[in-house]
């Protein structure tokens, strides 16, 4: 076997991605006031989720501040989903590495007047892209509760299969949870992707330009 390969991943510096229906760029504090609205009480999105929610606007805004510190680390990302046409924040998308380098857990949230338009499918693959296009993943993956069948679809379009059912690893509200265990590796999903690009992108990586 060879010696292991030490160099150290790219770290993402900027990022913007548009697809036909929706653009992701990095969250601000700004986002939060947005965020909070869409997320506080909405049990339509809070029951499929290990988080239940925002306590307050405030707390979304200390976390999405601290994209710029968490992308020099390169170990988690965070970006809004907006529509393609640049409009306000419906959702976010999450691409973190922290604890596993090179294992991209991606986690995600949809507005719900903004579900069945293939926004979230595309979102899931312009991230699961930049992965393996720009950052050196090895693998992208994602925990989805049974019974999340419109998320495990998403995850399935953008090239992740099904691996295995976890039993009960989860509590939420007190009940133990089954998850289904979606994941893509590099070589197969760049290789059943290969044609496929954004319409547009904008990537930026620590180091790029500096003198």
């Amino acid at each position: 076997m060879g010696a292991p390969d030490k160099a150290a991943p790219p770290r993402l510096g900027n990022a913007q991605l548009r697809g036909e229906r929706v653009l992701l760029r990095p969250v601000c504090s700004g986002d939060a006031g947005r965020a909070f609205s869409l997320l506080h009480g909405c049990d339509e999105i809070l029951r499929w989720l290990l988080w239940d929610g925002p306590a307050s606007a405030a707390e979304l805004e200390e976390s999405y501040s601290s994209w710029a510190r968490r992308s020099r680390q390169g170990d988690d990302y965070h970006f809004a989903i907006c529509s393609a046409e640049g409009g306000e924040l419906s959702g976010s998308i999450g691409l973190r590495f922290q604890g596993h380098a090179g294992l991209g857990d991606l986690g995600y949230w949809l507005a719900p007047e903004c579900w069945g338009r293939g926004m979230m499918s595309e979102a899931v693959l312009l991230v699961t892209h930049l992965a393996f296009r720009h950052l050196a993943a090895r693998s992208t993956y994602g925990y989805v509760f049974l019974g999340n069948d419109s998320s495990r679809r998403v995850l399935e379009k953008a090239g992740h299969e099904l691996q295995y059912t976890s039993r009960g690893k989860v509590v939420k509200r007190g009940r133990a949870i089954d998850e289904w265990y979606l994941a893509a590796m590099r070589a197969a999903w760049l290789q059943s992707f290969e044609e496929w690009r954004p319409v547009d992108e904008t990537i930026e990586l620590w180091g790029e330009g500096e003198q």
